[in-house]
């Protein structure tokens, strides 16, 4: 059994068992041969823990102006009760956009063998991670902000039943200009950002199964004005509607 498996193989070969808290990970068609065991997240209510913070679940496309609102919206909570969680990324790190973790995929999956992720999920190629600590933080009674993903929603309302999600949108032709613009992605990994935009919303919003409902932020004017809305519902001011 190889020892190098990269992340991808992981998520795209194998066939995961849950036993109790761990994640017994085998390769296929040799059921018999434990390769590696991983510790797999766990449900801190179920376990007892009292969440006394609240955890904001915030996502969209890329291209709706995440890293734009988290890095306007720091400031305005430098004196309030609420961190900003940083991303662990396989991702080199930038100047511009995201202030995350970078790490290669070994460092990632070292991470993850040690369970330092209360969160982590695969998409467009890479890893992505929340730190452990952000439980911690939350037990204290210390909301928490977390730049999430829509596929990821549903699995982590399993883990945090009382999280909030926050869906940050914007008119497709703004994604789009955006995307060129940051030239982060090749002009076909842009085309098909695109193409699962609107099935990815409406499963965040109407088919959510979480414990609260959505809100929806559309970012389509001013970062002031998405921000005004941002730190409004992160401090418990009056919440935009539904829709």
């Amino acid at each position: 059994m190889r020892d190098d498996l990269t992340i991808y193989e992981f998520h795209t070969k194998m066939k995961t068992w849950h036993h109790t808290k761990n994640v017994y990970l085998y390769a296929a068609g040799q059921e018999n041969t434990v390769c590696r065991t991983y510790p797999h997240p766990v449900n801190w209510q179920q376990e007892g823990v009292i969440m006394a913070g609240t955890l904001f679940y915030l996502m969209g496309p890329s291209g709706a102006g995440k890293d734009a609102l988290l890095n306007a919206l720091r400031s305005r909570l430098e004196d309030k009760p609420v961190i900003i969680a940083h991303r662990y990324i396989t991702r080199p790190a930038s100047a511009t956009g995201e202030n995350h973790v970078a790490l290669s995929k070994k460092e990632f999956k070292k991470y993850l063998f040690a369970n330092s992720f209360s969160l982590h999920w695969h998409s467009h190629n890479r890893d992505y991670g929340i730190g452990i600590e952000i439980n911690y933080w939350l037990q204290r009674g210390i909301s928490v902000v977390i730049n999430g993903s829509r596929a990821y929603l549903q699995q982590a309302c399993e883990l945090y039943p009382d999280l909030q999600p926050i869906l940050i949108t914007a008119p497709e032709d703004t994604i789009k200009e955006r995307l060129y613009k940051r030239k982060r992605e090749t002009e076909a990994e842009i085309m098909q950002r695109l193409q699962q935009n609107a099935e990815l919303n409406t499963t965040c919003t109407s088919n959510s199964r979480c414990g609260k409902k959505t809100v929806v932020i559309m970012n389509d004017s001013t970062i002031e004005s998405a921000v005004n809305q941002l730190e409004a519902i992160i401090c418990n001011k009056k919440l935009p509607r539904h829709t």
